[in-house]
C-alpha cells in the first residue's frame, strides 16, 4: 500500500473537525447552492456507520449511472396519494423497504415519514415540481456522468469512485455523501435550477467537485490547525482544480473573470485575512467572530450576494490558482495532484506553489 493510499484511509483528522464545525454552523444560517454541495464534506466528516455489506461496490465509469429506484418510489407514492401522503404512508411506502440511497440517508440527515410530510405541506411546489419536471431530466445526466468518471479513474485510478442515488428528502439538503455514495436530494436540486441546461449543469458539479472531495483526506497534523483559512481555501480550490481538470469546464465564469481581473487585490486581502484567521481559531472552541468575518470574506457567502463588490466564494478561485501553481512547478505532477488530496502542511503547499512570488514588488 503506497503512504497516498495510507492517507487516503485517514479520514477522522483535526482538519475535518474543523472543517464539521463551520459547515454545520453556517448550514443553520446559509441554504443556497454553496451550502448545499458543501454538505458533501459535512458528511465526510462523520460517515454512517455501515457494515461492510452495505457500503457499495465502486462505480464503473463505463456503467455508471444515477441510481433512481427511491426517487420513483417517492413518485408512485406521490401519484397514489394525489400529491398528499402522509407520515405513516411515507414511512411504509417510502422508507420502509427502500434502496440503498434512502438506507443510507435516514441516519445522515434524520429522514422520516413525519419530516418529509412537514416539508411537502410546508414546500408543496418543490416535491410537485420534483415529481413532474426534474426526475424525468435526470436520465439525460447519464453521458456527463461517465465521461466525468472515466476522468477521475484516468486520472486517479485507485480511488473508488462512489454510487450516485437520486432520492427525496425533508427539503434540506441537496447532496450529502456517505461511504462509496453520493445522496443527492431531487427536491432541493429542482428548486435551485430551474431548467434542464441548469439541472444538468448542477449535477454535474456532483459528479466533479463534489466527487474530487471524496477523494480528499487530510493528515491529523498541528499545521492544519495552524492555518484555517489556507486549509479550508485549498480543500475547495483542490476540488475545482480537479474538477476542471476532468471537465475541462470553468466552474464559475463570473468568479473566475473577476479572480483573474483583481488577482493582486485578491492576494493583499488574503494574507491579511489568513493572518487573523490564523489568530483566532482553536480547535476546541472553533473561530471567534474575527475569525469567522475573516473566512467569511472568501467562502460560503453565497447568500449575501457580492461581498464588498467582490463575487461570491472567490476562495474556491484563489485555492484553485495555489493547487495549478503547485502543479505547474513540481517534478511529478500526478504525485503533485496526491499529495494536494492529502496536504500534510497547508504552508508547505503554498510556499512551494510559488504563488506568492508572483505578487512580489521588483
Amino acid at each position: 500500500m503506497t503512504t497516498a493510499d495510507l492517507l487516503f484511509q485517514r479520514r477522522q483528522s483535526a482538519y475535518q473537525r474543523f472543517a464539521c464545525n463551520w459547515h454545520t454552523a453556517r448550514l443553520d444560517r446559509v441554504m443556497n447552492r454553496t451550502a448545499k454541495l458543501a454538505l458533501i464534506c459535512l458528511a465526510l466528516c462523520s460517515p454512517a456507520s455501515l457494515h461492510a455489506q452495505d457500503q457499495p461496490p465502486p462505480a464503473d465509469p463505463l456503467t455508471a449511472q444515477i441510481d433512481t429506484q427511491d426517487a420513483e418510489r417517492f413518485v408512485a407514492l406521490w401519484n397514489k396519494t394525489g400529491g398528499h401522503p402522509n407520515a405513516a404512508q411515507l414511512d411504509a411506502e417510502y422508507i420502509a423497504g427502500s434502496g440503498t440511497g434512502v438506507r443510507l440517508f435516514v441516519p445522515l440527515r434524520k429522514l422520516t415519514g413525519s419530516s418529509i410530510a412537514a416539508a411537502i405541506a410546508a414546500h408543496p411546489d418543490w416535491y410537485g415540481d420534483a415529481v413532474a419536471k426534474c426526475l424525468p431530466w435526470v436520465a439525460a445526466s447519464t453521458p456527463d456522468l461517465r465521461a466525468i468518471y472515466l476522468g477521475l479513474h484516468g486520472l486517479l485510478p485507485e480511488r473508488p469512485l462512489p454510487q450516485i442515488y437520486m432520492l427525496v428528502g425533508r427539503g434540506n439538503t441537496g447532496g450529502t455523501a456517505a461511504p462509496g455514495a453520493q445522496l443527492l436530494g431531487l427536491e432541493v436540486l429542482c428548486r435551485e435550477a430551474r431548467t434542464p441546461i441548469a439541472f444538468r449543469a448542477e449535477l454535474r458539479s456532483f459528479f466533479a467537485h463534489e466527487t474530487a472531495h471524496t477523494f480528499q483526506t487530510m493528515t491529523d497534523t498541528p499545521g492544519q490547525i495552524a492555518e484555517p483559512l489556507l486549509t479550508q481555501i485549498l480543500a475547495e480550490g483542490v476540488a475545482d482544480y480537479v474538477a476542471q481538470l476532468v471537465t475541462g469546464e470553468v466552474p464559475d465564469v463570473a468568479r473566475e473573470a473577476y479572480g483573474h481581473a483583481h488577482e493582486r487585490e485578491l492576494w493583499a486581502q488574503f494574507t491579511k485575512d489568513r493572518a487573523e484567521a490564523n489568530l483566532n481559531y482553536s480547535e476546541t472552541s472553533g473561530f471567534t467572530p474575527a475569525g469567522k468575518g475573516a473566512l467569511g470574506h472568501w467562502l460560503y457567502n453565497g447568500s449575501r450576494g457580492r461581498l464588498d463588490g467582490w463575487e461570491r466564494d472567490m476562495g474556491y478561485w484563489l485555492g484553485a490558482q495555489i493547487a495549478a501553481a503547485y502543479v505547474e512547478h513540481a517534478l511529478d505532477r500526478h504525485a503533485a495532484i496526491r499529495e494536494l488530496l492529502a496536504p500534510e502542511d497547508p504552508a508547505q503547499i503554498l510556499l512551494k506553489s510559488r504563488y506568492a512570488d508572483r505578487f512580489a514588488k521588483p
